[in-house]
């Protein structure tokens, strides 16, 4: 028996490459004349880098940037072979693994550093920026990104607002008058895996942040700066953010990825994917064929594909062939039998 071994992280406990090492290990423990093939995967969050290094054409690039807390780190992003793609991890800058859990605070964690990254990027030359949003320690919508990328977010006085979710019940204006030039022009792919709203009981505050930190009383605080969000939005650019499906994805960075569209008007959707970006700046190609020839010799084959509890709550989502719920069933491509694992 063939078996295609393609596990996500799970997540704060093993890598993608330590979940495969256990799983190929039990295959052949229990069917030791099983031939193995191991890929970790990532859907999008942690382990995405470790994915393309093994298994697509380009190189890690280390950025001088900033973590969740705004302190400065090196983190690495990926550049693809045509030198005008690169994929950023928001988890390298951004991540819930970065912090201590007595630091993991969602009013103040921001995503400005993976918005250095991607600034970095696209003075480099990138023309599309893939985004991968899992694993997020931040609740601000992205608005750190937006900032990095020389967005303001100010309140009625015209002040701008702290760094963080904490503030946003304040806004009252969103300037992208000093967006970068090349933010507006590039071509922004967000990959992320689930589909909660921006707000509501099954939006990012009500769903995410208490992992990330958040009291009761900080989960309605952070609500509330997304219904702002949400008004301003749709008040000065007339586009409604609030009950778009994956917005609230990474505290809302998948909604306000739309900055970019925001300015410009329009957007680009892709499956797994949303839309993306964008202030101040630092003080200093093709969608990847991942692996397309390492499973060529798999006609028929079971896969092993193995998920955690994580973002999205430990579900298992129904991909082409995936049992939802309980055992295998023959895929539509291939004849595969996939095989969910969860953790």
């Amino acid at each position: 028996m063939n078996v295609l071994i393609i596990p996500d992280s799970f997540k704060g406990s093993l890598s993608a490459a330590e979940v495969a090492g256990i799983m190929e290990k039990t295959v052949l423990k229990v069917f030791p004349k099983s031939k193995c093939m191991s890929m970790p995967f990532s859907d999008g969050g942690e382990g995405a880098l470790f994915t393309l290094k093994s298994n697509a054409d380009g190189s890690l690039i280390k950025s001088k940037t900033t973590d969740a807390l705004k302190r400065p780190i090196s983190a690495p992003y990926f550049i693809f072979k045509d030198q005008k793609t690169a994929w950023i991890e928001l988890s390298q800058t951004a991540g819930l693994t970065q912090l201590k859990k007595e630091e993991r605070n969602p009013l103040i964690t921001s995503t400005w550093g993976t918005g250095l990254m991607i600034l970095e990027a696209l003075e480099q030359g990138c023309e599309t920026i893939y985004l991968g949003i899992g694993g997020s320690a931040t609740q601000d919508i992205g608005t750190g990104i937006i900032q990095a990328l020389g967005g303001l977010f100010l309140d009625i006085k015209g002040n701008e607002l702290s760094s963080g979710g904490g503030e946003l019940y304040r806004l009252n204006k969103i300037d992208l008058s000093g967006l970068h030039p090349q933010a507006l022009k590039c071509k922004w792919i967000i990959a992320c895996d689930v589909q909660n709203t921006l707000i509501g009981k099954n939006g990012t505050a009500y769903t995410y942040a208490k992992q990330k930190g958040a009291s009761n009383n900080d989960i309605e605080q952070l609500e509330k700066g997304g219904i702002r969000f949400a008004e301003i939005v749709q008040r000065q650019f007339g586009i409604d953010v609030s009950n778009i499906k994956g917005g609230g994805a990474a505290g809302g960075a998948a909604r306000a990825e739309g900055g970019r569209a925001l300015a410009s008007k329009r957007s680009d959707r892709r499956d797994p994917a949303d839309r993306a970006p964008r202030r101040d700046p630092r003080a200093g190609g093709d969608r990847p064929q991942l692996g397309a020839d390492r499973g060529a010799g798999l006609r028929a084959c079971r896969l092993l594909r193995g998920d955690a509890r994580g973002d999205d709550g430990g579900v298992l989502r129904r991909g082409a062939g995936e049992a939802a719920a309980g055992g295998p069933r023959p895929s539509a491509r291939g004849g595969l039998h996939p095989l969910p694992a969860a953790g």
